[in-house]
């Protein structure tokens, strides 16, 4: 005898759900509406995941893989230092102009400090592609600062601060230039 028929895209609904709600309402009693953000029963939560700690995990580690391929995606052709502050500039506003919950997803739970520690490596090993070792950490404080007040604080940035900030922190002789490809 088989049992269910797996729905193969159930997880990744439940996952994105995950996201959504937690971004909206926050941890407590959340289960419920998970499940009805993903049109799914309560025991399809339960048959993909442990708990709510397993969603959680599986949401935040879903958004930094795609805040890493977005991140690795926008300098794959940037090549000149006005291309790289260009690719950087957008990438700000992008980003901090989103809520997208990332500080709400990542503070839930202490152990997901490894998840947002890959997260932060993962774009430094793309800004170290094109700048120095200072520069990589200024740039991924800055860009870490405004998702952070964008989040907390719901203050959007103007793009001719973000390209000033841009400009200042990374002066000519900080760019290495391309010394790979992007993958």
């Amino acid at each position: 005898m088989t049992g269910p028929k797996r729905n193969s895209t159930r997880k990744d609904d439940i996952i994105e759900a995950t996201k959504a709600v937690i971004i909206e309402h926050g941890v407590a009693g959340t289960t419920r509406r998970i499940a009805d953000q993903a049109g799914c029963s309560l025991g399809s939560l339960t048959y993909y995941f442990d708990g709510l700690e397993g969603m959680l995990e599986a949401a935040f580690i879903s958004y930094v893989e795609g805040y890493v391929k977005d991140f690795q995606d926008r300098f794959a052709g940037a090549r000149t230092l006005d291309e790289v502050r260009e690719a950087l500039v957008a990438l700000f506003m992008d980003h901090s102009n989103q809520s997208d919950g990332s500080c709400v997803l990542g503070s839930q739970n202490y152990k997901f400090r490894p998840i947002a520690s890959n997260w932060i490596h993962s774009s430094r090993d793309v800004l170290r592609l094109f700048f120095d070792r200072t520069t990589t950490l200024l740039l991924d404080a800055m860009i870490e600062g405004l998702v952070t007040h964008r989040s907390l604080e719901q203050a959007n940035h103007s793009e001719s601060v973000v390209r000033e900030g841009v400009v200042r922190l990374t002066p000519s002789e900080s760019f290495l230039g391309p010394r790979r490809p992007l993958q």
